[in-house]
């Protein structure tokens, strides 16, 4: 079972996750044209996919939905209070949408995918876990603090997609508006360095054997600092350099697979 991003920055986020001949994409927050050029690039097309998972309704999560509604028949599964805003802001028309609800379970194909909700600026904002019996992937971003149930979600899983959205004091000193920046910080907010690095060292003594960092801001991280700050707190914490693997999402790029 893997995950692999095709992109991820707040400006756009896509990944997909596979195991057997099922593959689920996580999000469509960028172009179709990009999408079916990921896939494309790995022996894939749009008629592989099983699913869409929507996290939330936030542009950089659901830049193509629109389209893959008009073009394909996948079955979009997001909670309802997404699907709602989706649908109110005309973004989508909803025909392919089920709704799924705060730890729920779904099985499609080889996977089974349970949700856990986020605490995140959004209408009803959830994450994802995967199994396909024999591995577990997990994908946690677009949330202001590690909340108990996502924990108890995510921590198990031997690969896992986190967010490492800021560093603090780049974010203070940066160009964003003090109002934006306090929305950042909240606890509806996002993922700094130092919090994935705390969640990071959580996932190590739990199991964990990847973690791919991802939604990077571009204004107020790099992928240095976001690397750097999470493996010091892995070292800090005793687990061993080499006893996981590390990586950072690439923003406008796909990654390797991870798992």
């Amino acid at each position: 079972m893997f995950i692999q991003s095709f992109a991820s920055s707040s400006s756009g986020n896509c990944a997909l996750i596979g195991s057997g001949k099922t593959y689920i994409l996580l999000d469509a927050g960028i172009s179709l044209r990009r999408i079916k050029a990921c896939l494309c690039k790995i022996g894939l097309s749009l008629a592989d996919i099983s699913a869409l998972l929507l996290t939330h309704e936030h542009s950089d999560h659901i830049a193509a939905v629109g389209m893959l509604e008009k073009q394909t028949d996948i079955p979009v599964f997001a909670s309802r209070g997404t699907m709602t805003a989706l649908v109110s802001k005309g973004k989508a028309c909803g025909r392919l949408f089920t709704a799924v609800e705060d730890g729920e379970e779904v099985a499609v194909g080889d996977i089974c995918f349970r949700a856990a909700a986020t605490p995140h600026d959004a209408a009803e904002s959830l994450c994802y876990s995967f199994t396909d019996g024999k591995s577990r992937v997990a994908a946690v971003t677009d949330l202001g603090y590690m909340a108990e149930n996502v924990a108890s979600a995510v921590i198990g899983a031997e690969t896992v997609m986190l967010e490492a959205n800021h560093d603090v004091e780049m974010l203070k000193k940066g160009p964003y508006p003090y109002p934006l920046q306090r929305r950042i910080l909240g606890d509806s907010g996002h993922l700094s360095n130092a919090a994935a690095g705390d969640f990071a060292l959580a996932l190590a003594q739990n199991g964990v054997r990847n973690i791919l960092l991802a939604h990077l801001s571009k204004e107020n991280n790099t992928p240095h600092m976001a690397y750097k700050t999470v493996a010091d707190r892995l070292l800090a914490g005793g687990v061993e350099a080499g006893s996981l693997k590390l990586t950072v999402a690439p923003a406008d790029d796909m990654s390797g697979m991870i798992g």
